[in-house]
């Protein structure tokens, strides 16, 4: 809250309560003060209005909340300033009233009706700067429209709620079936998308932003040319819709013509209206100024004939630098199974831990079953290590086929645990996970060990072995263990959206109960 602007009027409110409670203690209680007792149950009836608007703010719209605040409030000032005029000019009396109030002056001071009367003046002023702090506040990018602090996935359920009461009101309200569509693209809900935007378009076809989310409805499902051309009328609908010239530097950074997506996204970003958007819009600005990708190893994916293959689970194709496969990979890409048979590319934004390529590298694949790189089981299918290569190889041909069951079974891991996201953290939109190994709790040097995970093995388990040892040699007699997920998938960099854990430890060999909260 800015005191400068909020002061004085506090200020204020502070010495009304003041003079408020002196009136209080003048106070006597008689009998002939009916107009005071009318006034008296009019203002805690107001009171007792507040406090239900104020827990039922949520089901109203800001707008009407806000009228309905400000009436009731100017309401209860009014009463209250009729009270205090009541007590200070009372009503003419006439004689049998004169009397009683004399016999009345005689009996002692009631002190229960004062203190009550202290506790209600005290209970509006004191709420009534609650409600001016509290609401009056600036309101924060992503914050809630009263200015109060909202984020992550508080947020989203807050505006889905609001947004399904406001459909069930109007059917074609724009605003909130976009919103829904837009949450239902980002999910991934593509089905959900269809049914609002369907609706959307009923509406109206040609709005911006219906326009927009159709054109990435099409990108997802690989109507490319077609989202371009959707995007460019939304765009000329529209030419500060921060989303869609989003979308269409995207298209062009996926074509490779960078210049033109950095044109783009710029505009995006300037056109960005909340914290969200300029997130995201930045970092598409940061991958689009980012050196190409330079390409190490390209080659094909298939799977042996007859080979059992898992009902789930990802590829990991593993670059390494040695041929029996010692610590862990110089580099390693997920691929989605699906894509079987298929290709695949190594370039050097895949290498785990930064720094330069090495002169030769040994590459294998693995089908792992439950899609977490760190655990073995007898239904993962894996290729033959091929190798010495040099970076160029372009003709590799990795063939999936049986025998996972050979390699280490899990059991042979040093430290295993947990990952978890603390309560209200908002994770970056990708990049790694990385568990880190050290011998010190400071730390000091390379680590001991380091484990480099998918973002979707958040939450979920994790093991480190022998073979993720960074040196080689011999696992340290106590470590420290953290974890990190990295904004852009370099261990080298820091960004201010990483998030981490608090570093634990000291753990000896076989602790497998460790739970790394990241963002705790």
């Amino acid at each position: 809250m800015n005191w400068e602007v909020w002061g004085p009027p506090l200020a204020v409110l502070g010495f009304g309560l003041i003079v408020g409670g002196l009136f209080s203690l003048r106070g006597r209680g008689d009998r002939r003060q009916d107009h005071l007792v009318d006034g008296q149950a009019r203002l805690d009836s107001l009171l007792d209005t507040l406090r239900s608007l104020e827990a039922d703010r949520v089901k109203l719209s800001a707008a009407v909340c806000a009228d309905r605040r400000a009436r009731l409030l100017d309401k209860a000032a009014t009463a209250l300033r009729d009270l205090e005029a009541t007590r200070a000019n009372p009503p003419q009396t006439s004689p049998s009233q004169i009397s009683e109030a004399v016999d009345a002056s005689a009996a002692p001071i009631r002190w229960q009706r004062s203190v009550v009367w202290v506790g209600v003046v005290v209970l509006f002023f004191g709420g009534l700067t609650y409600w001016l702090s509290e609401f009056s506040g600036v309101r924060t990018e992503g914050g809630s429209l009263t200015g109060t602090a909202l984020s992550g996935q508080a947020l989203r359920d807050e505006w889905s709620r609001a947004d399904h009461e406001a459909l069930e009101i109007d059917p074609d309200d724009m605003v909130a079936l976009n919103r829904l569509a837009h949450m239902a693209l980002e999910e991934g809900d593509y089905g959900q998308a269809m049914t609002y935007l369907d609706r959307s378009k009923q509406i109206d076809p040609q709005d911006a932003e219906v326009q927009t989310h159709l054109a990435i409805l099409q990108i997802a499902v690989g109507m490319v040319a077609r989202a371009e051309t959707v995007l460019n009328a939304a765009i000329a609908a529209n030419p500060e819709l921060s989303e869609a010239l989003l979308w269409r530097g995207m298209l062009l950074l996926r074509k490779g013509e960078r210049e033109g997506a950095i044109t783009w996204l710029e505009r995006a970003l300037e056109a960005a209206k909340t914290r969200d958007d300029r997130r995201v819009a930045s970092r598409a600005l940061l991958e689009a100024r980012r050196p190409p990708a330079v390409e190490h190893l390209r080659g094909a994916l298939t799977v042996a004939p007859g080979a059992g293959q898992p009902a789930g689970g990802v590829v990991f194709v593993m670059v390494r630098r040695s041929a029996d496969g010692g610590g862990p990979p110089a580099a390693a890409v997920r691929l989605n199974p699906r894509g079987l048979p298929g290709s695949f590319a190594v370039t050097d934004r895949d290498l785990m831990m930064g720094g330069a390529w090495p002169e030769q590298v040994w590459i294998d694949a693995r089908w792992d079953s439950d899609g977490n790189p760190t655990t073995r089981s007898p239904d993962d299918l894996v290729s033959e290590v091929l190798g010495p290569l040099a970076s160029g190889t372009k003709d590799i041909a990795l063939v999936l086929d049986g025998g996972a069951a050979s390699e280490p079974e899990a059991s042979d891991a040093k430290l295993q645990g947990r990952l978890v996201l603390a309560e209200g953290a908002s994770p970056p939109a990708g990049g790694k996970v990385f568990v880190i190994v050290r011998r010190t709790e400071v730390p000091a040097g390379p680590p001991a060990a380091a484990l480099r995970l998918e973002t979707a093995a958040v939450p979920g388990g994790f093991r480190v072995g022998e073979s993720d040892l960074m040196m080689g040699g011999e696992w340290p007699a106590k470590v420290w263990v953290q974890a990190r997920w990295d904004a852009d998938g370099n261990a080298m960099t820091k960004d201010e959206s990483d998030l981490e854990s608090p570093v634990l430890g000291p753990f000896d060999v076989g602790a497998l109960d460790i739970v790394l909260t990241l963002g705790g």
